[in-house]
């Protein structure tokens, strides 16, 4: 349902990053891992200076078996994020595994 109703909450606002994330992070939960990816990329297309997009398609991307994207995405997440974003380097240290 939380893809769904996020799915509609970027139909209304198309460039509502966070709707496209939270939608990519509920469709990987659902195990729809291309949609996931989209999703993500989708976001990050509105929001391209924001990390968060970043983290969100590294975790579609490790998901889905694709290390060395994962790890590019999740690097470029840690080179946008503050210093002390413990989230950045953990989804960089999650893609490398």
């Amino acid at each position: 349902q939380a893809a769904a109703s996020f799915a509609e909450a970027v139909r209304l606002k198309p460039d509502y990053a966070p709707g496209y994330l939270y939608r990519s992070k509920a469709l990987l939960r659902l195990g729809r891992l291309p949609e996931a990816e989209a999703a993500a990329r989708a976001g990050i297309g509105c929001r391209p200076e924001e990390w968060e997009g970043y983290v969100f398609l590294a975790e579609a991307l490790t998901a889905a078996g694709r290390k060395a994207d994962a790890v590019a995405a999740a690097e470029q997440a840690d080179r946008l994020a503050h210093p002390n974003e413990p989230r950045a380097k953990q989804a960089l240290e999650a893609a490398k595994k």
